[in-house]
């Protein structure tokens, strides 16, 4: 009884978990989920539904997944990891993460733009691969920063003025608090229409 009784407790904790945990609990769901099934993806089409080979040097998605799933799960898996264990993200750790994404985000954007048999089997100069490479992976990075800083940051900033306006309650004039109110819960509502989109 008492042990089914700590895995009830676990449940009922997991929305508290998840809620002051978010980046590492998003970095896990991506290396446990996103991360495998990238690499597998290629399997939701089907191979015998082809596109005429005038129009396009793969001949079905099955295929152009298939030549991406490796970079893509390498990508997702580094971002899941990124997201585990970097909190405080500094421009060192971002740099390393953009050189190791460079590769397998230029080897993508290379291979979506190739066009017939001898251009796939050439190798791509580094200095085409890395430069798209590492454009790719620091706007990537950058998006994923800016995500993180709206959804934790500003609802935690929305909480601590909220908290300093019930401090200061008792100190300034009542038009002061209910204007500031208003601003705050203004903010508030475009941070959830935010996050509920």
């Amino acid at each position: 009884m008492t042990a089914l009784a700590a895995r009830v407790d676990a449940v009922r904790n997991s929305k508290k978990i998840a809620r002051a945990f978010p980046r590492f609990i998003v970095g896990v769901t991506i290396i446990i989920w996103v991360a495998p099934y990238a690499d597998l993806f290629y399997t939701r089409f089907d191979i015998n539904d082809r596109v005429p080979p005038t129009e396009w040097y793969y001949e079905s998605y099955n295929w152009l997944f298939l030549c991406l799933g490796p970079y893509m799960k390498s990508i997702a898996g580094t971002i899941g990891i990124y997201l585990c264990l970097v909190y405080k993200p500094s421009i060192i750790k971002s740099a390393v993460i953009v050189f190791y994404l460079a590769y397998d985000a230029g080897k993508i954007a290379w291979l979506l733009q190739i066009t017939n048999h001898d251009e796939y089997n050439a190798v791509p100069s580094r200095l085409w691969l890395y430069s798209y490479g590492v454009a790719t992976a620091g706007f990537l990075l950058f998006i994923i920063e800016l995500l993180a800083y709206w959804l934790n940051h500003r609802v935690l900033a929305i909480k601590a003025r909220l908290k300093g306006l019930r401090n200061i309650a008792d100190k300034v004039d009542a038009q002061v608090i209910v204007r500031d109110f208003v601003k705050t819960i203004d903010a508030d509502d475009d941070v959830r229409q935010f996050q509920n989109a």
